[in-house]
């Protein structure tokens, strides 16, 4: 990074962009303290986008190092759904299936850890079925299974009260032994573990072998 930075030219925007974004990367793998390398985040995306916060309607373009950059604020602050729309739309309107999902995922991964931690459990399952939607498209079981637990369990939380419990209970069950079987598939025993005990402790069942 340092060879690149002497030799990259004083007024390339973009350049200098690249290098404060890997200098924040740099730091955050060895612990600096959060406010230096929001300084360097902000730096960076300032450079080509001080307007990054505003809400608009209308369709923004963004370089893959911005949508970086604005994720990895994202994950320092507290940014609202709302706030992420542009991307959101413009990574729809004009990636494919599999950069969708290389891109998206770690936004939703994020929200959907957040939604859970502040018990706002339809915007949990909102989001969940977002990205399973999404993951399905592809061939994979990377993170399947992880948004279908978080779908399992917001959906409990809103259900678990109501009149409607009994079949929502039924298909929660089937659902539950739907990712044990994915999870043993992909040899991810924590997860499977993880089912096993939501199972026995709120629906009052076990995985059928």
């Amino acid at each position: 990074l340092n060879k690149y930075k002497n030799i990259m030219p004083e007024s390339a925007v973009l350049h200098e962009q690249f290098v404060l974004y890997y200098e924040a990367i740099i730091m955050e793998k060895e612990g600096e303290e959060k406010q230096t390398i929001l300084k360097l985040l902000y730096n960076a995306i300032n450079l080509t986008r001080p307007d990054y916060k505003e809400k608009t309607s209308r369709t923004v373009l963004y370089s893959n190092i911005e949508i970086n950059i604005i994720y990895h604020l994202f994950t320092y602050e507290d940014y609202t759904e709302e706030m992420l729309s542009p991307v959101f739309r413009f990574v729809e309107q004009m990636y494919d299936v599999e950069e969708k999902r290389d891109i998206l995922i770690p936004f939703y991964l994020f929200l959907v850890r957040r939604y859970e931690r502040e018990e706002k459990f339809s915007e949990m399952k909102r989001i969940s079925e977002q990205a399973i939607s999404l993951l399905q498209k592809g061939r994979s079981y990377l993170y399947v299974t992880e948004f279908y637990f978080y779908l399992v369990k917001a959906r409990y939380q809103l259900y678990k009260a109501t009149k409607e419990w009994e079949i929502e209970k039924d298909e929660l069950v089937e659902l539950c032994n739907e990712i044990y079987y994915m999870s043993m598939i992909i040899e991810d025993e924590e997860m499977m573990e993880n089912v096993i005990q939501f199972c026995e402790e709120n629906l009052e069942c076990q995985i059928t072998m």
